[in-house]
């Protein structure tokens, strides 16, 4: 099934990543498909087979990994040794707030993994639903009961989850808990320590005082890069349910499909050389903003859209720039003349089946839905400094 909104990444603009969608956190979600503002092609990416997906990020990285330096190189782990993502990844609230929060703090048992979302086994959207749910009745539930070694478990698994390798709305999640997290720590009794307690105190306060946006992000959008390439791949290689009635299914399948009702698909080779200059685009930059990799995407973005307005190859029928994909009144009469004239549809499969590159443009244009946008970056970074200002009064 298809996992993207094509019409939603051709409408948005060149230079803007998709709106964000409301999160449960109320924080920016980095990379949450825009709502379509012409016909909307296909299901959320959320609905892609994750096992599938898992397979093209394989590919991807032993692509790029011949062509990766040594310290560079991309390392997925097996399912079974990295658990802390997996399990929180998906985790479910119990039917008692006490047994939430016992559930919920035995993740610190895994902290010294790390967290690792190449582990996940295919899992590349995680839900989080219950693990934010559980999150907030297990730090009520710590506050209730004064347990510093609770506490001092729940700001584990914060940091921990702040720190994690992809995605990046997991990165965001687990700050805004580290920020409670020390703040639920302040409530309790920390003048009379035990020593062993100060010390982990300390060594708690320095972890969060040495944090750096700029590390954590590069982390995890090497994952946003390697997991986007494998979703639009495995996207790409998928049929469309055809329903002739549909004009959207209509549109969807002459622009996505050839001549021959197969998928036009890109290969495993242009994808890694697409993918490896957002890469190197992400370790180019200097700053947690990451310029060098907006710089890219969008220059990728607008070439995909240039492309596809080339490839079809309509400007008679009123397709002269991609900006008529956001016309919607336009769209809809187009696709609805795919229905009522054979021969315009035929056309329109004929002209991109002649392009060799319309798989790659797809491709570029695909990835307007997992653009991270800037300003989640500046959210990400604003919210850490504001944990590190808690962290410096923890403890003297």
């Amino acid at each position: 099934m298809f996992a993207l909104l094509l019409t939603a990444a051709l409408a948005a603009s060149p230079t803007e990543s998709p709106t964000p969608s409301p999160s449960a956190t109320a924080t920016p979600t980095a990379a949450a498909p825009e709502t379509a503002t012409a016909i909307t092609l296909s299901p959320q990416k959320s609905e892609l087979n994750q096992p599938e997906a898992n397979k093209s990020l394989i590919e991807i990285s032993a692509k790029l990994n011949a062509q990766l330096p040594e310290t560079e190189k991309i390392i997925i782990p097996s399912p079974g040794s990295r658990q802390f993502f997996s399990q929180l990844a998906v985790f479910t609230k119990s039917t008692n707030s006490a047994q939430t929060a016992k559930n919920f703090l035995k993740l610190s048992d895994l902290f010294l993994q790390g967290c690792n979302a190449y582990s996940a086994s295919g899992l590349t959207s995680p839900i989080m639903t219950g693990a934010i749910e559980s999150f907030d009745i297990t730090n009520a539930q710590v506050r209730r009961k004064g347990s510093l070694k609770d506490a001092q478990n729940l700001a584990r698994i914060s940091l921990t989850t702040a720190q994690c390798k992809g995605p990046i709305i997991v990165n965001s999640i687990g700050m805004k808990w580290l920020e409670q997290s020390l703040e639920t720590l302040k409530t309790m009794n920390l003048r009379r320590l035990k020593k062993d307690d100060k010390m982990r105190l300390k060594a708690l306060q320095e972890q969060v005082l040495g944090l750096d946006s700029k590390e954590i992000l590069e982390e995890t959008m090497r994952f946003e890069v390697l997991i986007s390439s494998a979703e639009i791949m495995k996207t790409m290689s998928e049929v469309p349910p055809a329903h002739a009635e549909s004009p959207e299914d209509v549109f969807n399948n002459a622009l996505l499909l050839n001549e021959e009702g197969k998928p036009h698909q890109i290969s495993i080779e242009k994808s890694a050389e697409l993918t490896m200059k957002l890469l190197q685009a992400v370790h180019s930059s200097k700053t947690y903003q990451f310029p060098e990799y907006i710089a890219e995407i969008d220059r990728q973005i607008k070439e995909g859209r240039d492309g596809i307005v080339k490839d079809l190859d309509l400007k008679n029928e009123g397709f002269t720039s991609y900006e008529k994909f956001q016309d919607e009144a336009f769209m809809e009469s187009f696709a609805k003349r795919l229905i009522a004239e054979p021969d315009l549809l035929k056309r329109v499969k004929r002209n991109l089946s002649k392009s060799p590159d319309v798989a790659t443009h797809l491709f570029q244009n695909h990835l307007a839905i997992y653009k991270v946008s800037p300003k989640f970056f500046e959210a990400f970074n604003e919210r850490l400094l504001e944990t590190q200002k808690k962290a410096k009064n923890l403890i003297k």
